[in-house]
């Protein structure tokens, strides 16, 4: 997920406030590339949420082939 730099802390915010639905890890921080991790029973509350904020901070989605409908943490077997 990349995010404008400016915009990351109300992004930490918006996700908080929804009950810690996913935490996120910094990649790039000059990009502003961030990785969501969260619980894949929660996938479809994120995806709403994230729909959500999207009304308040732009971001764009960068899936990878590995990934589920929002980048997740790999299962474990």
């Amino acid at each position: 997920m990349e995010i404008a730099p400016e915009r990351m802390a109300l992004f930490r915010f918006l996700l908080e406030a929804r009950g810690h639905l996913a935490y996120f890890t910094v990649l790039d921080r000059r990009r502003a590339l961030v990785r969501v991790v969260f619980s894949p029973d929660m996938a479809a509350e994120l995806e709403q949420g994230l729909s959500e904020m999207a009304e308040s901070v732009p971001f764009s989605i960068i899936r990878t082939p590995h990934d589920g409908p929002v980048t997740s943490t790999p299962k474990r077997p």
